[in-house]
């Protein structure tokens, strides 16, 4: 007799699907009707699962904090394929599902933010653009919004007025001038890289340090210090680290690495020739063949744990983990620019593969995005749109 017991990490939902009527089918008309399901949502499986009348009843039975006697069953076995029932000292995959519950339980996860990062987890996701480019930008843009516009139409319009407004104050079109109102204006994402440029050692180690590494810390007592980066973050917990997959680095053999903050130093994870760099790059991004052709690649990852520590089971602190990913993307783009490098961000990401990659366990660590750079060819890609100046209260749109 099996010891069991129901994981948090689950939900179940309510839902109506369309189905054709039968007996209108086979008069020759359709009469669509709908089907009521109970569905079960998997944190520790990432899947759907349609629940049995029996299922729910043996669910709701079950206590979430304790282990219980239970006898086997055909609803216990399905429930615990499914990661919503754990088995103890069950082998194989029932034992991983209960290790995934003690990983989230032990960084102390938020169910909803679990349950959000589980979903969303893609592998071996292909968009399946390889990048190949003829042909004019420009018109590559304004083919791209007519087909646009002809499955969704218009979209809400670009600016936006408040609902109620009391006064309308114009304020002065100020320029300032400076390094980093030049790099603001430079930043842009870009997709055609020089495949034949390298990056220097030296551009690596200054956009490893400027925006990733630590440039100032305060101590707290005995063992514990804030630091200080150049992205802000939620508790200053700095819970994100770098993996550089590089491509083409000078005086770098290709390969996965490791940033150390603390010793601003590369740690081999695994050495690659330039053709498994290029293919892993093309795997982690989602068959977006542009990006593979970087020269260097960055994989943003979370360690939840540390997040977490602080914030235990806190409803916002996986949203303030995906901020941090944005801060650390806008600075990314402003070093590169400054640098005269094409600078790219994407969240489009086989999260799910990487981690395996670089054996995580993608709870307690888990990747979420990757940036990248690399010499620009000099024109724009037929994936970027080329953009006119725009004056306020000058130009029309």
């Amino acid at each position: 007799m099996p010891e069991v017991r129901r994981t948090r990490y689950a939900f179940l939902y309510c839902d109506d699907r369309p189905f054709p009527e039968l007996a209108a089918l086979l008069r020759g008309r359709i009469a669509p009707t709908s089907i009521r399901e109970l569905r079960a949502v998997s944190i520790l499986a990432g899947r759907e699962y349609e629940l049995s009348h029996e299922e729910f009843d043996l669910l709701l039975a079950l206590p979430g904090d304790r282990w219980v006697d239970a006898e086997r069953s055909e609803p216990l076995d399905n429930l615990a394929a499914e990661g919503i029932v754990l088995v103890r000292g069950a082998p194989g995959r029932l034992a991983e599902f209960r290790r995934r519950n003690e990983q989230l339980e032990a960084a102390h996860w938020n169910v909803y933010g679990a349950l959000y990062h589980s979903l969303t987890r893609w592998r071996d996701a292909d968009i399946g653009i390889d990048g190949t480019e003829e042909g004019d930008s420009g018109e590559a843009s304004i083919n791209t919004g007519r087909a646009l516009r002809e499955r969704f139409g218009l979209p809400p319009s670009h600016f936006y007025s408040a609902r109620r407004q009391l006064a309308n104050h114009d304020l002065p079109l100020v320029r300032p001038h400076g390094g980093l109102y030049r790099a603001l204006a430079r930043r842009r994402t870009t997709r055609a890289f020089d495949e034949r440029a390298p990056l220097s050692e030296s551009q690596l180690a200054t956009i490893l340090y400027e925006v990733y590494g630590c440039r100032g810390y305060a101590p707290l007592g005995d063992d514990m210090a804030l630091l200080h980066k150049t992205s802000p973050s939620g508790g200053a917990l700095h819970p994100i680290e770098v993996y550089p997959l590089l491509l083409r680095v000078e005086r770098m053999e290709p390969g996965l690495y490791h940033y150390s903050v603390e010793r601003h130093a590369l740690e081999l994870v695994e050495p690659l020739t330039s053709t498994e760099a290029k293919a892993m790059a093309r795997e982690f991004t989602c068959g977006q063949g542009y990006f593979a052709r970087a020269a260097a690649l960055f994989v943003l990852v979370a360690r939840f744990g540390r997040r977490f520590w602080r914030y235990r089971n806190h409803e916002r602190a996986y949203a303030v983990l995906l901020m941090e990913i944005g801060h650390l993307s806008q600075t990314f783009y402003l070093v590169c620019a400054d640098q005269d490098l094409g600078a790219f961000f994407t969240a489009a990401v086989n999260a799910a593969n990487i981690d395996e990659r670089l054996g995580l366990d993608g709870f307690s660590e888990g990747a979420l995005a990757i940036s990248g750079c690399g010499c620009g060819l000099g024109r724009p890609s037929l994936f970027e749109p080329r953009f006119l100046p725009y004056v306020p209260r000058e130009t029309r749109i």
